[in-house]
C-alpha cells in the first residue's frame, strides 16, 4: 500500500540504501581489523603470562575467535548467517549479496584466503603456542 502512495519516495530511499552498503569496509579492512582484535587479545594473553610468556599457549576463546575469523575470512562473522540462509529481502541485502559475490571471485581474495587457511592450522606442532600465533597474525 505505502509503495502505491509513495513509488517515488520509495524508490529513492531503495537507491540510497543500495549506496550505504559500499560503505561499509572491504574485505581486506574488515580482515585487518579482525586481525588487530586478535592480536589485542594475544598481547592481554602475554601480559597475563608475562612470567613464563614463551611457555603460554593460546585460551580456548581465542582459539576459537581465530577458527571463526579463518571459516568466515573476508565475509564477516555478522554476514555469515545472512549469507548462508540466502535471505535477501531488502534492497540493501541484495547489494551486500552483490558485493559478496564480487568479492568471492576476486583472484586475491581466494590466493589470500587459501594462504590464511594454512598460516592458521591448529594442528602443526607448535600452533598452539602464543608466541607463534602472534608473529602469525603480524605476518
Amino acid at each position: 500500500m505505502q509503495r502505491d502512495l509513495h513509488p517515488t519516495i520509495l524508490s529513492s530511499l531503495e537507491g540510497i540504501v543500495d549506496q550505504m552498503v559500499w560503505f561499509r569496509e572491504n574485505w581486506y579492512e574488515e580482515v585487518l581489523r579482525q586481525l588487530r582484535a586478535g592480536l589485542a587479545k594475544c598481547y592481554a594473553i602475554s601480559f597475563d603470562n608475562r612470567a613464563s610468556v614463551s611457555e603460554a599457549t593460546i585460551t580456548p576463546h581465542t582459539l576459537n575467535f581465530v577458527k571463526k575469523l579463518v571459516s568466515t575470512f573476508g565475509i564477516g562473522v555478522e554476514n555469515f548467517s545472512s549469507s548462508v540462509s540466502g535471505n535477501y529481502g531488502s534492497a540493501g541485502n541484495d547489494a551486500l549479496h552483490r558485493r559478496a559475490q564480487a568479492t568471492a571471485q576476486d583472484p586475491i581474495f581466494q590466493k589470500m584466503k587459501s594462504q590464511f587457511t594454512s598460516d592458521f592450522d591448529f594442528s602443526v606442532p607448535g600452533a598452539m603456542k602464543l608466541q607463534n600465533l602472534i608473529q602469525k597474525l603480524k605476518k
